[in-house]
């Protein structure tokens, strides 16, 4: 295994000295390509998300289920199953909504750990890429092959269009009644 984060600075094309851990040029640019895909497919997903839940609950009857409009991820998620399953306006929504936000809770851990987590490792025997990130006051180590990470970008492209998709039906339905 080849450690990234105990060797030293880390420099060359890419801002690191990738080759002399390991990790070449090629998978510096697939990292890079996957990560940025990730990265900007799920801010268009959690961009819909954030309006989904403003449609819930202004336009159908959200406010009876929360007080106030949720802010955090898991709150968001939370309030929008509750909405699908108890709203009667929102059932013909039920089945699509929860597989989209089911679709986001499958990807979310790795989002986070790309975005707030650190390459501290490679090992190419195994072709594993290691990141570390702290969270709170312990450190957490996640293990992702360059598949499962190919695998989180394309989920991404698909929920990112597929949330927009069922934003504008709602918006369609609940708020754009001409």
């Amino acid at each position: 295994m080849i450690s990234v984060a105990s060797g030293g600075a880390f420099w060359g094309r890419w801002g690191m000295a990738a080759t002399r851990y390991g990790v070449t040029d090629r998978l510096m640019d697939r990292l890079y390509f996957v990560t940025g895909g990730v990265v900007i497919n799920w801010a268009v997903a959690e961009s819909a998300m954030e309006k989904i839940v403003l449609i819930f609950f202004y336009q159908c009857g959200g406010h009876t289920i929360e007080k106030e409009i949720p802010r955090m991820y898991k709150r968001k998620v939370e309030f929008i199953k509750k909405c699908l399953k108890k709203l009667p306006m929102l059932k013909p929504y039920r089945k699509m909504g929860l597989k989209l936000i089911d679709g986001m809770n499958e990807v979310v851990e790795m989002r986070h750990t790309l975005i707030h987590g650190a390459l501290s490792m490679y090992n190419p025997k195994t072709r594993k890429i290691t990141f570390h990130r702290m969270d709170q006051d312990k450190v957490q180590f996640s293990w992702y092959t360059r598949r499962q990470l190919t695998a989180a970008h394309d989920r991404c492209i698909k929920l990112g269009s597929g949330m927009l998709s069922f934003c504008k039906t709602l918006a369609d339905e609940f708020v754009n009644q001409d």
